[in-house]
């Protein structure tokens, strides 16, 4: 009975689970990317160089690739990412910026 009594206090005391639904999944991000390395080092500089000009730039190791992505945004809303693609290229340096779509 002391057994039964601690075991359902343990569950209850067990953080909830947290539940995925299908679409937050299959949900695609957007990356404004303006650099592709296969070095850390070389990622880390262009992000650094792109945040001294006011960006807010951010790195990812690309997994299946071993590459590493340097970003101005991340966005689920292919629209806004497309715009603003347009803008970084036509306002900035970073004429070769491209999209690119993953997870």
């Amino acid at each position: 009975m002391v057994i039964r009594f601690l075991f359902l206090i343990f569950i209850f005391l067990l953080p909830p689970v947290i539940s995925v639904n299908a679409q937050s999944i299959m949900t695609k991000n957007y990356y404004v990317v303006i650099g592709e390395f296969t070095k850390l080092d070389d990622a880390q500089k262009l992000t650094d160089e792109a945040n001294l000009k006011t960006f807010n730039a951010h790195f990812v190791l690309e997994d299946r690739r071993q590459r590493y992505y340097v970003y101005l945004l991340q966005t689920t809303d292919q629209k806004k990412a497309k715009s603003f693609l347009k803008q970084i290229r036509k306002e900035t340096e970073y004429k070769k910026a491209r999209l690119y779509k993953g997870n």
